[in-house]
């Protein structure tokens, strides 16, 4: 079983790039996260996330049913084995988006929950800080001093590029979708 992680900080693209990337490659499937945060106006439930309560969240953790999860600006998310499933059955390759702190031991609990399992790591990048720093912007969700304390995050996420097989630096998206797809076929 092939898996692919996909990475890097707040703002930098990672569901722009991922969504493209499913457009143009079908048997690539993301893993939907669970979360706890409230869902915003233009999310579909099912579909960008599966939107639960701290309660259910934390009974899933208790229960062994998550694989991986992490509390992320006062939220929780992550992965469960039901959904790591239903795409392998499928026959599609499971790709999941994660923050760099839910990614740390993603791969490690992989390997342990399945024995013929294949991972490759991808670290988007921004083109600049200023850059980064505007798309957070753009977002429109978060205050000034929200948008500042992501920002700041954002900046010491991109100190774990190193812990992954590829880094890729967004700045085309369709040329970063490209780069992603042959990277994930290629391994």
């Amino acid at each position: 079983m092939k898996i692919a992680i996909v990475s890097g900080p707040s703002g930098v693209g990672k569901n722009t790039i991922l969504s493209e990337l499913f457009k143009t490659n079908p048997k690539f499937e993301r893993i939907i996260t669970t979360t706890t945060r409230e869902k915003r106006s233009h999310e579909v439930a099912g579909s960008d996330y599966y939107f639960i309560s701290k309660e259910k969240f934390e009974t899933n953790i208790k229960e062994n049913k998550m694989i991986e999860h992490a509390l992320v600006h006062r939220n929780l998310y992550g992965s469960t084995y039901d959904e790591l499933e239903r795409i392998v059955t499928s026959g599609n390759t499971p790709i999941y988006e994660v923050d760099p702190q839910g990614a740390k031991h993603l791969s490690d609990v992989l390997t342990k929950f399945y024995e013929n399992c294949e991972i490759v790591t991808v670290f988007l990048l921004p083109p600049n800080n200023e850059e980064l720093k505007r798309r957070l912007a753009y977002r429109g969700t978060d205050t000034k001093e929200e948008m500042e304390k992501r920002y700041q995050e954002s900046l010491k996420q991109m100190e774990e590029q190193d812990n992954y097989d590829y880094t890729v630096i967004n700045d085309d998206v369709a040329k970063t979708t490209a780069t992603l797809d042959v990277i994930i076929n290629g391994w």
